[in-house]
C-alpha cells in the first residue's frame, strides 16, 4: 500500500529519461544564446558537453546506475589503527607546513601551498575510505581535519593581507560592528540593518570580549561560525541516508567546493543567515518527538528574522518548495510542517509591520526591479564581469556529471527501509542544480537578487554528488556484483583524481585566488584585497581634505572603502567619474597599479531606463585616455596616485 506515494519504480521510471531531459534542455540552451548573439557565453558553457556525453552513453547502454552502488560496501582500503593514526599526524603535519608556507611569502600564496593542501585532501579522502560504521571516533577525526582544512583555505587568504573584502560588504558590516562598540548600541547608522542588528551585535560582541581587532575578529569570528556547517551537512545527510561513508564525502565535497569558501571568506550577513537557515533544516528532519530541538527551531527562526530580511524571505521559499515536495512525493515524511512555515511567515509579517519604514523601502525598489527586466545589462556585461574561467569550469562539470549520476542511484534507494526521507528531497536536488550551477539563469540575479540561492541549496547538491562519486568507485570496486572490493588502488585513485580536480578548481577559481596571476589561462580579475600602499593612499584622501566641499571618485573597490570605513562622500559611477560635479571639488584616486597589472578597473554605471547601477569593467587604456588623470597630482605611492580638480 502506497497512499498515493510514487514507488520506487514509479520514481526511477520517471528518473531513467533524466539525461535525456537535461541534453534537450542544453540545446535549448544553445538556440538562446545564439539567438542573443552571445557566443562567448556559449564557449564558457563548453565544459557541459563532456558530462552530457557520459549521460548519454549511461543512458543509451541503459546501465541501472543505482543498482551498482552497494551501501554495504563500507571499506574501499583496509587501514589498521596504527596506520590511520599515522595518516592523522600527517594530515596535521602538512597543514601546518602549509599555513607556516603562507607565512614565509607574504606577498602571495606560493604554489607549495597548494600542494601541501592537495596532500591534506589525498589523506583525507584515504582514511574517509577505510571508515566502518562502527568507528565513531575516525568519523569525528576525519569531521575535524575537514574542518581545518576549509579554515586553513579561508583564513590563509582573508588574515594574511592588511584588508581582504571579498565582495566588499565585509568593509561595510566592520564599519556598523564598529559603531555599535562606539555608540553602546544600534543606531541608523546601520541602515538596513538597523532593524536587524544581530549580526552586527554578535561581531560587536566578539570585540569587546577578545579585544582583538576588528579585522583580526571578523574574519574569526564569522569563519569560525561559517565552519559548523561542514559537521552539519555530515549530521544531515547521515540522518537521511543512514550511510556514513557517503556523509563523510558529501562534507569533504561541500567544504571544498568554491561557493562555501567564498561565503566562509566574506563573512557577511547572508552567510551567517544560511548557517541558521541550516540549522533549522537539520533541527525540522530529526526534532521529531524531542520537545528541545521543537524549542531551538523556534529560537533559530526568530535569530533568522532579526539577522537577514532577503534571505528569511528566500529561506521560506525553500521550506515550501520541500514541503510540496514531501506531499507531492512521500506524505509518511513530514519533516516541512505547515505549520513552521506559517510560524516564520507570520514573524516575519509582524516584525516587519514594527519595520514598516525599511519593508516599504524594500518593497520600493523591488517593484522598481521588476519595472526593469527590459532594461536589464546586456549580456556582454555579464560574460565580462563573470569571465568565463577554465578552472571553475572544471568545478560545475564534475558537479553536474556527478550530481545526476548520484540522483539516479538515490532514486532506486528511496525504495529502501528509511529511504522515505530521500524521495522529496531526489526532486528538490534536482530543482536545486539548476540554481547551483553556472546557467543563464544568473543573468536574473540583477533582478531577484538570487545570487546567495547556491549556497542555500547546496547541501542537498553534495549529497547527490557524493552518492555520484561513491557510485562509480563502487562499480568500479566491485566484480561480478560482489560486496567485495575487486582492488583497493582503483577506487582510491579514481576518487583521488576527481577530488583534487575538484579542490583545485575550487581553491584557485577567480573569486577565491585573486592573490595570483592567473589572467593567461583564467581571463584578468581585480583583487579581492587592499595592500597597505592603497590604504594608506585613501587615509591621505580622509586627513588632508575636507569632508564638506569635495567628492571623491573613484573604482568601485576603492569607493567601498572611502565611503565605508572612512565616511567620505564618494562615488563610483562612471559617467560622474568622466564628468564630475562643477560645483563642487573633484578628488580621484586611481590606483594605478592595480589598473596596470589587471588590465581594468570595477566601476558602477546605469543602464539606459534603469533605476539601478550595474557594475562595469573599464579597460585600463580607456581610464589613462579619458582625461582622469590630467589633473594636479597630490599624493603618490608605489600603488596608488590622488589627483585634484578645483
Amino acid at each position: 500500500m502506497n497512499n498515493g506515494v510514487p514507488t520506487r519504480y514509479s520514481l526511477t521510471n520517471a528518473l531513467k529519461h533524466l539525461p535525456i531531459v537535461i541534453v534537450a534542455f542544453a540545446v535549448v540552451t544553445i538556440l538562446v544564446l545564439i539567438a542573443f548573439d552571445s557566443l562567448s557565453l556559449i564557449k564558457r558553457g563548453s565544459l557541459y558537453i563532456l558530462p552530457a556525453v557520459l549521460l548519454l552513453l549511461v543512458y543509451f547502454q541503459r546501465r541501472k546506475i543505482g543498482v551498482v552502488r552497494i551501501v554495504s560496501l563500507t571499506v574501499l582500503i583496509k587501514l589498521n589503527n596504527g596506520l590511520f593514526a599515522r595518516l592523522t599526524g600527517l594530515n596535521i603535519l602538512v597543514q601546518l607546513i602549509s599555513i607556516i608556507a603562507v607565512v614565509l611569502y607574504p606577498q602571495q600564496r606560493p604554489v607549495l601551498y597548494f600542494v601541501f593542501i592537495i596532500m591534506a585532501v589525498i589523506i583525507t579522502i584515504i582514511q574517509i575510505m577505510s571508515v566502518t560504521r562502527d568507528d565513531k571516533s575516525k568519523r569525528a577525526i576525519i569531521i575535524i581535519e575537514t574542518m581545518a582544512l576549509a579554515l586553513n583555505i579561508m583564513l590563509c587568504e582573508t588574515l594574511r593581507y592588511p584588508l581582504y573584502f571579498g565582495t566588499t560588504d565585509p568593509i561595510y558590516h566592520m564599519s556598523y560592528i564598529s559603531s555599535v562598540i562606539n555608540l553602546g548600541h544600534t543606531s541608523n547608522f546601520l541602515a538596513d540593518y538597523e532593524h536587524f542588528p544581530l549580526y552586527q551585535i554578535f561581531g560587536a560582541s566578539g570585540v569587546l570580549t577578545t579585544g582583538l581587532d576588528i579585522k583580526v575578529i571578523y574574519f574569526l569570528l564569522f569563519s569560525l561560525s561559517f565552519i559548523v556547517t561542514v559537521p552539519l551537512v555530515y549530521l544531515l545527510v547521515s540522518k537521511l541516508t543512514k550511510d556514513m561513508q557517503l556523509s563523510l564525502f558529501a562534507m569533504l565535497l561541500f567544504g571544498l567546493s568554491s561557493e562555501v569558501l567564498f561565503a566562509g571568506m566574506n563573512g557577511t550577513v547572508r552567510a551567517i543567515a544560511f548557517v541558521l537557515l541550516l540549522f533549522i533544516i537539520y533541527l525540522l528532519i530529526t526534532r521529531r518527538g524531542n520537545p528541545i530541538k521543537t524549542v531551538l527551531v523556534i529560537v533559530f527562526g526568530i535569530a533568522l528574522t532579526l539577522t537577514h530580511p532577503t534571505t528569511t524571505v528566500q529561506g521560506i521559499m525553500i521550506l515550501t518548495v520541500l514541503y510540496i515536495a514531501e506531499r507531492v512525493f512521500n506524505k509518511q515524511a513530514r519533516n516541512f510542517t505547515f505549520s513552521y512555515i506559517l510560524f516564520l511567515v507570520l514573524i516575519n509579517l509582524s516584525y516587519w509591520l514594527y519595520a514598516a519604514d525599511f519593508v516599504l523601502a524594500r518593497l520600493s525598489t523591488v517593484v522598481t526591479s521588476f519595472s526593469e527586466l527590459s532594461a536589464l545589462p546586456d549580456l556582454s556585461s555579464i560574460e565580462k564581469s563573470l569571465s568565463a574561467s577554465l578552472i571553475g569550469g572544471i568545478e560545475q562539470a564534475i558537479i553536474a556529471f556527478l550530481a545526476i549520476v548520484g540522483i539516479m542511484s538515490l532514486a532506486n534507494r528511496a525504495g529502501e527501509k528509511d529511504g522515505y526521507l530521500l524521495k522529496p528531497l531526489i526532486w528538490f536536488t534536482l530543482f536545486g542544480l539548476l540554481l547551483y550551477l553556472d546557467t543563464p539563469l544568473q543573468y536574473l540575479a540583477y533582478i531577484f537578487l538570487t545570487a546567495r540561492l547556491p549556497l542555500m541549496v547546496a547541501p542537498f547538491i553534495f549529497l547527490a554528488v557524493a552518492e555520484g562519486l561513491l557510485t562509480i568507485v563502487s562499480k568500479r570496486a566491485t566484480k561480478n556484483n560482489c560486496n567485495r572490493p575487486a582492488s583497493s588502488f582503483i577506487p582510491a585513485l579514481t576518487t583521488s583524481l576527481i577530488l583534487v580536480l575538484f579542490g583545485l578548481s575550487s581553491v584557485l577559481g577567480l573569486a577565491n585566488s585573486t592573490d595570483r596571476d592567473f589572467s593567461s589561462v583564467l581571463g584578468a580579475e581585480n583583487r579581492r584585497y587592499f595592500i597597505e600602499s592603497e590604504i594608506f593612499a585613501f587615509n591621505f584622501v580622509a586627513e588632508s581634505l575636507s569632508e564638506n566641499d569635495h567628492v571623491v571618485y573613484s573604482d568601485w573597490q576603492s569607493q567601498r572603502y572611502l565611503s565605508g570605513l572612512l565616511d567620505l562622500n564618494s562615488t563610483s559611477v562612471y559617467s560622474n567619474v568622466q564628468n564630475g560635479v562643477n560645483e563642487q571639488q573633484q578628488v580621484y584616486v586611481l590606483r594605478d597599479l592595480e589598473a596596470l597589472e589587471k588590465g581594468q578597473l570595477r566601476f558602477l554605471d546605469f543602464p539606459e531606463n534603469a533605476g539601478r547601477a550595474v557594475g562595469i569593467i573599464v579597460p585600463t587604456d580607456e581610464l589613462f585616455n579619458n582625461g582622469f588623470v590630467h589633473y594636479s597630482k597630490i599624493y603618490v605611492n608605489s600603488s596608488t596616485s590622488v589627483y585634484v580638480k578645483t
